[in-house]
């Protein structure tokens, strides 16, 4: 096991902890580390005052892989999520992507092509196969042009169907 070095940091605007609890209750191989509310922030400004106690992050892993969720709370941190960052899932059966991907639907997520997903936070998640990496890598050219033609034309991804274009005629 590696010792992670760099932790991925999400400001959200005030929902940091609701983010953390539904991550937890997302992915099965999830837990709080710990949760911290501001300190007595009355030497910094007025305004600062009034977060005093208030939740101020969490500490999560989803899958052995460190995230820390940050409350912004009205500082001009939390500029919002986009696109230009994801996360990758990657899932070993089909049934493990439907859970997640329909968890974030149910949730109020929006759903894209290809098996990207942006759950009501804003965050986008990739939720893939695991081994969607290699059917697209694979020294079989053939095999690889058909597994992305079959991916570019779902929504959520179908472990059976990549597996099956990847397979050939």
């Amino acid at each position: 096991m590696f010792a992670q070095t760099i932790t991925p940091m999400l400001a959200f605007n005030g929902n940091a902890f609701e983010a953390a609890d539904f991550y937890v209750g997302l992915f099965p191989n999830a837990r709080i580390l710990q949760r911290m509310n501001y300190q007595d922030m009355s030497l910094v400004s007025e305004k600062m005052a009034a977060l005093t106690g208030k939740p101020m992050l969490v500490e999560l892993e989803i899958d052995g892989q460190k995230f820390t969720a940050f409350n912004d709370n009205g500082n001009n941190i939390a500029q919002g999520f986009n696109l230009s960052i994801s996360f990758v899932k990657s899932c070993a059966t089909q049934a493990e992507i439907d859970r997640i991907w329909d968890g974030i639907v149910a949730a109020g997520g929006k759903t894209m092509a290809c098996g990207w997903i942006t759950d009501h936070f804003g965050v986008t998640w990739q939720i893939i196969p695991n081994n969607l990496g290699e059917m697209m890598t694979s020294s079989d050219r053939a095999a690889s042009h058909r597994t992305f033609a079959a991916m570019m034309h779902m929504i959520k991804l179908d472990k059976a169907a990549l597996e099956a274009a990847f397979a050939g005629p």
